[in-house]
């Protein structure tokens, strides 16, 4: 796999995204404790071959404070966007089941709901990656508010497009 990443990235590199160093394991002990993420297998992967650094990627090497918080905050934005969203009683996902006439209970059964959801990590500008390890389930997502596009089945085709 990580052959198909090095072409990808030669790829990449040629319609000039620029890439730093690749991610080392200790990187990625680093930044995923600082984040409380598990970064899944395949974006390891990629990014032990290099990190995209261009305008829109999340520079995953740079841990400064800076950075770091803008990351956390790329990673709470769907939350809180969808937060906003449910108090405007703009959006209620029928999987919860019928919306509580109460706003307090209606955030707690939202709350709720993301706690158990998939950790989404950011990839570049709006786009996601379900952190989770199962290369069939590994979607990436294009987020924005309540509007969720499932833009690639797995991180390799999402890189082509």
């Amino acid at each position: 796999m990580k052959s198909n990443y090095k072409k990808l990235i030669a790829n990449l590199t040629n319609k000039g995204i620029i890439f730093a160093e690749g991610m080392t394991e200790y990187d990625f002990k680093i930044i995923e404790d600082k984040l409380n993420v598990i970064f899944p297998n395949q974006l390891k992967e990629f990014l032990s071959c290099g990190v995209p650094i261009s305008k829109g990627f999340y520079n995953w090497k740079d841990l400064s404070n800076q950075n770091i918080e803008q990351i956390k905050e790329m990673i709470e934005w769907p939350f809180l966007d969808i937060l906003k969203e449910i108090e405007n009683e703009n959006y209620w996902c029928e999987k919860w089941g019928e919306k509580p006439n109460d706003l307090e209970k209606a955030i707690k059964i939202y709350k709720s709901e993301y706690e158990r959801a998939p950790k989404i990590i950011p990839l570049y500008s709006h786009r996601y990656i379900v952190g989770v390890d199962d290369d069939k389930n590994m979607k990436s997502l294009s987020i924005a508010g309540s509007d969720i596009i499932c833009y690639s089945d797995n991180l390799e085709s999402y890189l082509q497009i």
